[in-house]
């Protein structure tokens, strides 16, 4: 009997131990894996908290206190002291959602706000709860988890304001920015194009996001198979792309536009990124310039040809005074020998008429003065 009861006795003392040991296991890996995560809630900036009904204080993990840059322990925080550190423009936000969450009207939600932690660095937190009710329907518990959105909202902002001064530098350029995909030369698809193509094409960037062919239907026929080799031959060398050509715009109107781009190939596709400008003044003012400069040519032609018309006519009036004295001495004179002289002296100015009418004529007919002897027999 003694054997038995002795027996039984280290049995259940053994069960015991077991069973104690088992717990003890338990614990120790619930410790580990709660220290796990506490330290991966920490890296990811989430923190949890838990906060029950008519507490003072909510219970923070290491996350939050990290994030929050409390100098103390995981473990209970005044509310009022969390309360503290909520940016002031946005605290009556904040409190009118925790008024809300505890009558019971938003069971799950989340809230944006900013913070402004003891040690002076302000930080843009996210809060996502769950509500936890009593067998009255009553809420009894809030638990959830912030998380620190700086460094995204900081990529925002940044995001935001380069956006915000390519938007100006648009704005301000005689011309639009635009890119798009060419990989099927036949569906092109707009990617981006800056509002002010409504000044140059007289459609809305809407319009032209909703048909990208309509680029092509306005643009000059001639001109398109000269503006598709130069997109060709930019993709195949990877030169930048310049060429200028005159489009029909919506309104009936002609423009002329300079398009300057690449033409870059990315992951088996291709994409058109290019400045394009309106230069129809510049091209008018280039049309008038030649316009005054052949009016200009045209004038000075026309002061030479004066000039020369007076130079002839003095030059023509010498001649015909010696053929018209030279007949007039002749006809008074009856002497042969002195005849035949007056008449060799008509000749020669008549010869040097004909050459003076000649050159004429060449001036006129800008032939060139190249005189040749001819065989006329052969």
């Amino acid at each position: 009997w003694f054997t038995i009861v002795g027996s039984l006795s280290i049995l259940v003392t053994w069960q015991i131990l077991d069973y104690a040991i088992r717990v003890a296991n338990g614990a120790n890996r619930l410790a580990v894996l709660a220290n796990q995560l506490d330290l991966a809630m920490c890296a990811s900036g989430m923190g949890m908290f838990d906060h029950h009904v008519g507490n003072s204080k909510v219970h923070f993990d290491a996350g939050m206190i990290s994030i929050y840059g409390f100098d103390k322990a995981p473990g209970l925080v005044p509310l009022e002291e969390w309360d503290a550190l909520v940016h002031p423009d946005d605290r009556p936000r904040v409190r009118d959602e925790m008024q809300k969450v505890w009558k019971g009207e938003n069971v799950r939600g989340k809230i944006d706000f900013r913070v402004i932690r003891p040690d002076g660095i302000q930080r843009d937190i996210r809060a996502n709860w769950i509500i936890e009710r009593n067998a009255a329907d009553t809420v009894v518990r809030v638990t959830g988890v912030h998380t620190d959105l700086t460094d995204l909202r900081e990529t925002e902002r940044q995001n935001w304001n380069s956006s915000e001064r390519l938007s100006m530098i648009a704005e301000k350029l005689p011309g639009v920015i635009f890119e798009n995909e060419a990989t099927d030369r036949l569906d092109p698809k707009l990617l981006y194009i800056s509002p002010k193509c409504v000044e140059l094409w007289g459609y809305t960037d809407e319009e032209l996001y909703a048909a990208p062919m309509l680029f092509y239907r306005m643009h000059d026929p001639e001109d398109i198979p000269a503006f598709v080799e130069a997109l060709e031959r930019g993709r195949l060398t990877g030169e930048p792309v310049a060429h200028r050509y005159r489009i029909t715009a919506r309104d009936g109107q002609e423009r002329w536009l300079d398009f300057h781009g690449d033409i870059s190939n990315e992951n088996g596709r291709v994409y058109t990124k290019a400045i394009v400008l309106d230069v129809t003044r510049e091209v008018e003012a280039q049309e008038q310039i030649a316009k005054e400069r052949e009016i200009s040519l045209r004038a000075q032609k026309n002061e030479s040809i004066g000039q020369l018309t007076g130079g002839v006519a003095h030059d023509f009036n010498n001649l015909l005074a010696v053929i018209l004295g030279s007949l007039e001495l002749l006809g008074d004179d009856n002497e042969p020998p002195m005849q035949k002289e007056l008449i060799d002296t008509a000749k020669v100015a008549t010869l040097r008429g004909a050459d003076l009418t000649k050159n004429m004529l060449a001036f006129a007919r800008q032939a060139p003065l190249n005189p040749e002897v001819l065989d006329i027999n052969n």
